[in-house]
């Protein structure tokens, strides 16, 4: 038989070395995940978290698979897998979006209303805004009132 032992520099030895241990780590890690049936009933998840465990699991196979074609020479880049990675980004950006929404605060319009509204008004000029509206507050002193009428006979409030 003949010795047919192929030399590898010692540098791309040690990247080997580091892929292979990450590879261990890798199936250590995703162990519990390939023994379960992520689409059986027995996992009791919400569907955002269900939408969320499929979209992962998708985006982590096809990124092996962008490892792999690395491995095998091909530039992914001009592969179909590019644009399968870009739409699982997609996904990921609606379903994030879907939970901000769901985190943004709600408009209590009936609240707003009422802080608008006492807000804007003050107990000293009802009875005066009443009287600012009537033909008989043009002959009333410009002092008491804190209105004045415009060139259209509509009614402003003055500033202090």
């Amino acid at each position: 038989m003949e010795n047919t032992e192929i030399y590898i520099p010692d540098e791309i030895m040690g990247k080997l070395q580091n892929f292979h241990i990450a590879m261990e780590k890798m199936e250590e890690t995703l162990q519990p995940l390939l023994k379960t049936n992520i689409n059986s009933s027995d996992i009791k998840l919400s569907p955002l978290d269900r939408a969320r465990l499929n979209l992962a699991s998708g985006y982590a196979l096809n990124s092996l698979f962008w490892m792999f074609l690395n491995t095998l020479g091909v530039n992914p880049k001009d592969h179909g897998i590019r644009v399968e990675l870009e739409r699982y980004k997609s996904f990921m950006q609606r379903i994030k979006e879907i939970t901000d929404k769901d985190k943004a605060p709600v408009l209590n319009k009936d609240a707003a209303q009422r802080f608008v509204r006492n807000a804007l008004w003050e107990p000293n000029e009802q009875k005066e805004t009443s009287d600012c509206s009537s033909n008989q507050a043009l002959n009333v002193k410009e002092d008491k009132r804190n209105c004045s009428f415009t060139d259209h006979g509509k009614k402003k409030k003055r500033r202090h």
